[in-house]
């Protein structure tokens, strides 16, 4: 399995209750494709540089894990039909530098 990283951006009309459930969300996708999760983090409501999707404001979330293709697979149908998730990227996380143990979820 491979490590990747995934950050997301979430509307910024919702209160912090719900922006933990679709973090619960998310990792249970992950979970449910047989991913692992190695760290989650909020980075809180930022301003964006450009409007996207008619939002100047986004909630980012930000979750490294490891999986596989079809892990990848199931995680990104699942954000295209997701309401809540605008936008987000998945990048290999080879390239990153390694976390302390104590991040993990």
């Amino acid at each position: 399995m491979k490590e990747y990283e995934i950050m997301y951006l979430v509307k910024p009309n919702y209160g912090n209750e719900q922006y933990e459930e679709i973090e619960k969300k998310m990792l249970s996708w992950l979970e449910k494709g047989k991913g692992k999760i190695i760290f989650s983090e909020k980075w809180g409501l930022r301003d964006l540089a450009t409007k996207l999707d008619k939002y100047d404001r986004a909630y980012y979330i930000i979750t490294r894990f490891e999986g596989d293709n079809e892990t990848l697979k199931n995680l990104k149908n699942q954000l295209k039909i997701s309401e809540d998730i605008f936008r987000y990227m998945i990048i290999d996380a080879k390239s990153l530098p390694k976390i302390a143990k104590s991040k993990e979820v």
